[in-house]
């Protein structure tokens, strides 16, 4: 076992998960606290927005690690 490799897709997936939890909650509380239909809907399509964002970015940085990329920092 690559226990680098794994560490690192752990850290993507741990790391993914607690944004889109921090993303549902702030967007859901924004929601629920204005009275307004539209502003409820522009909210909604901002927050589903970010949340489809960052699964890509997730997906993209699980590739990059499973082709042997583990480190990005070293190439700057």
């Amino acid at each position: 076992m690559n226990h680098p490799k794994h560490r690192s897709i752990l850290a993507v997936i741990l790391i993914t998960i607690l944004v889109l939890l921090y993303n549902a909650l702030y967007f859901g509380l924004l929601i629920w606290f204005f009275p307004n239909l539209l502003v409820r809907i522009i909210l909604g399509v901002i927050g589903v927005a970010i949340a489809i964002a960052m699964i890509v970015v997730c997906r993209q940085r699980l590739n990059e690690i499973k082709g042997g990329e583990t480190d990005d920092l070293s190439k700057f």
